[in-house]
């Protein structure tokens, strides 16, 4: 019952749960880490100066990185529950197929 997929009688939990899901999927999970890798991992191509960390360069290009992959991250999270909900609705078709109601 632990499923998200298989659980019956959920669907207000379920359909409730989409802006948690996108903010913590998407937002959290996939924009948030993306833009400090891409932040980090730009400012490595260009090389570590003494207080790299604290250079408004840095900083600003981070800011935007956050900004940009956050309102991203948005656009994934809600790719991400469409599938969910997609594969969801199978599943329930295909076991109330198999009980034959």
């Amino acid at each position: 019952m632990d499923d998200p997929i298989r659980t019956e009688g959920a669907e207000p939990e379920f359909l409730a749960s989409r802006r948690r899901f996108i903010l913590v999927v998407g937002v959290l999970g996939w924009g948030v880490p993306t833009a400090i890798l891409s932040s980090l991992l730009l400012q490595m191509w260009k090389g570590f100066p003494p207080g790299w960390y604290q250079t408004g360069r840095f900083l600003g290009g981070l800011a935007l990185a956050l900004v940009v992959f956050a309102i991203s991250g948005v656009f994934f999270g809600a790719v991400m529950w469409g599938m969910l909900a997609r594969r969801r609705n199978v599943a329930a078709s295909m076991s109330r197929n198999r009980s034959g109601t």
